[in-house]
């Protein structure tokens, strides 16, 4: 009876308990696992039916059934579920993170006016801020820098680009605002129709420098207690280079507002220009002819070439000399008292905090030496 038990216990078969028919077993009972399943030997209960059961007893006694244990895992594999359950819950960790992070737009619009300031220095006509404003949420989902590098997805991604717009165009209920997206649609269109490659480029720096202005913004966020601590003579000195900066940044924006105006309307006249060639020279005569010719003139005087030119170069050459200036009369000699506090701080002087603004100011003067250089 035992073997044929057993037997159909390790093929697979359910739990046997081996009782007394519905009496209640009585003392302990001897539990053993033959494969997956378990059997339990009950001792005998009752006085008609104990002999029978001393003998399965007896069986089991002279045939001990191998108790098969799962084997206890090392440590190196206990590392590693360790590990693998500590990965999944970084993953969920990060991932519910980032969902509930804000978009990189609403981050640059709450921070303070002079990190603003140099957003707008960097979105001009080439990319203008309307566009990352209603687009970007889109604009941060794509991959722009290696759109940068690869034409064909340069050319899906140009394409998208125009149809999200024109999307947008339509819904905008503004009637100013539609009007201007429908304007800025056109001039995008024209301007990257051949080479898509140039746009993600432009969107790719665009979004690079967004990052470090917010990188920068965060690493300059000071304590009250680190606030209180820096000197109102740093501080003044610190506000006057702002301030410098500040007058550098207007003149070469107004210089690039210049140099537009000279080639929209240098590009005006040339259009003019050939278009009147064009005409048929029997209405020469005409008074539509002699307006179109009065119009070339003055559009002729108005732009002056030679002389735009001089005026545009000479307050080029005065905005290269303020440049210079600061960073030969403030900047470097900021740097070199920053070089000599660090070494104090190095044998237990004052923790050093500035270095942040000092290269902001660096990296303004060389883009703005670059913008003037793009220029001419």
């Amino acid at each position: 009876m035992f073997e044929a038990l057993r037997e159909a216990s390790t093929c697979g078969s359910v739990r046997c308990f081996f009782g007394c028919g519905d009496k209640n077993l009585k003392d302990h009972s001897v539990t053993t696992r033959l494969g997956a399943q378990q059997v339990y030997w009950g001792r005998s209960v009752d006085e008609n039916d104990g002999n029978g059961r001393v003998e399965l007893n007896q069986e089991l006694q002279e045939h001990p059934t191998q108790v098969s244990r799962p084997r206890a895992k090392t440590l190196e594999e206990l590392r590693l579920d360790n590990r693998q359950q500590f990965d999944v819950y970084t993953q969920h960790v990060v991932f519910l993170l980032l969902s509930s992070i804000m978009s990189q737009w609403k981050q640059i619009q709450q921070l303070d006016i002079k990190f603003l300031e140099q957003v707008d220095f960097f979105y001009d006509d080439n990319f203008p801020m309307e566009l990352r404003q209603v687009l970007a949420g889109w604009i941060e989902s794509q991959d722009w820098e290696t759109a940068s590098n690869h034409e064909s997805m340069a050319t899906v991604l140009f394409n998208n680009f125009l149809v999200q717009l024109e999307r947008q165009c339509s819904q905008e209920l503004n009637f100013l605002q539609r009007h201007n997206l429908k304007r800025i649609f056109h001039q995008i269109q024209m301007k990257y129709k051949t080479n898509p490659v140039h746009m993600a480029s432009v969107i790719c720096n665009c979004m690079r420098e967004e990052r470090r202005i917010l990188s920068t913004a965060s690493m300059q966020e000071q304590g009250p207690l680190e606030k209180s601590m820096q000197n109102p003579v740093a501080l003044e000195k610190q506000k006057v280079l702002d301030n410098r900066v500040a007058v550098i940044r207007s003149s070469v924006q107004m210089l690039d507002q210049a140099v537009k105006y000279l080639e929209d309307t240098q590009d005006d006249f040339d259009f003019r220009y050939k278009t009147l060639q064009l005409r048929d020279p029997v209405e020469r005569n005409s008074l539509s002819m002699k307006q179109e010719v009065t119009t070339l003139q003055e559009i002729l005087n108005r732009l002056d070439f030679k002389r735009k030119a001089r005026e545009i170069l000479s307050k080029i050459a005065d905005v290269l000399k303020e440049i210079d200036a600061l960073i030969s009369s403030q900047l470097n000699p900021e740097l070199n008292e920053w070089k000599r506090r660090q070494q104090i701080a190095l044998i237990g002087g004052p923790v050093l905090i500035g270095l942040d603004q000092l290269q902001n100011w660096y990296n303004s003067c060389c883009s703005y030496v670059s913008q003037i250089g793009s220029d001419l």
